[in-house]
């Protein structure tokens, strides 16, 4: 009797060793989920405010670039009007010393307080500052508004985080840009406004500081009247009884 032969197998050792997926063995996404997704995904309607708080955001960048470049600018001006060239470095370096040191921590309050006065009242504490400045008799009342000048360069981490905040995702790179450009103007205006002013007079460099204070005023009247955003915080409410 001849023998049977034997079957050709054909099927590949992945085939043979992977079991065969069903559509029972994946497992479906809880309906909450789906219906998180779907929300996420829907179409977010801007409206003219939240452009608006864009550019106040911007604009605040520029005037906080402006207030490095402009100062630079006319320092040679500065020494000449109140003496005290020993000093005059630190017309610069005490509001950049107020940024390094404080807006660390600013920006982390930021996430834990109400990020809307922590952006908002810097600029106003800056504009009494640079009106300080700009009637200065001497160079230590002038580095003494310059510090006042400097609380508002610590917001610059929560100016950055507003535009992509406000704005959904497609739109954070077109952010980004907008307060690049800000960054960029108000180096550009620093530099030539600054040089235009003290050739039209010695005293020109007290023109830059009162520009500053205007600046700084069209700053806070901008995120108080258009940016109200949702308060949340990284910590429950906690209560006295536990």
């Amino acid at each position: 009797m001849a023998a049977k032969p034997e079957e050709v197998r054909t099927e590949t050792i992945e085939a043979v060793e992977k079991p065969a997926v069903t559509t029972h063995s994946v497992p479906l996404a809880p309906r909450s989920e789906i219906l998180h997704v779907a929300a996420a995904a829907q179409h977010v309607s801007l409206s003219w405010r939240s452009w608006a708080v864009v550019f106040v955001a911007c604009f605040a960048i520029m005037a906080q670039v402006f207030v490095v470049v402009a100062a630079g600018s006319a320092i040679a001006f500065i020494i000449r009007d109140l003496g005290d060239a020993a000093l005059a470095s630190r017309i610069i370096q005490g509001p950049l010393l107020m940024q390094s040191v404080l807006s660390p921590i600013v920006g982390r309050l930021s996430d834990v307080l109400d990020r809307k006065w922590l952006a908002a009242a810097p600029p106003l504490v800056a504009h009494f500052g640079a009106v300080v400045s700009a009637r200065a008799q001497s160079m230590a009342v002038l580095i003494g508004g310059g510090i006042l000048i400097g609380v508002t360069l610590y917001s610059i981490s929560i100016l950055q985080a507003i535009p992509a905040e406000v704005l959904p995702l497609k739109y954070r790179a077109l952010a980004n840009g907008f307060a690049l450009l800000g960054g960029a103007v108000g180096g550009l205006v620093g530099v030539l406004g600054a040089g235009g002013v003290t050739n039209a007079n010695a005293s020109g460099w007290r023109t830059t500081f009162w520009m500053q204070a205007a600046f700084h005023l069209v700053t806070v009247l901008g995120l108080v009247l258009f940016y109200h955003p949702i308060r949340r915080s990284d910590y429950p409410k906690m209560s006295l009884k536990g």
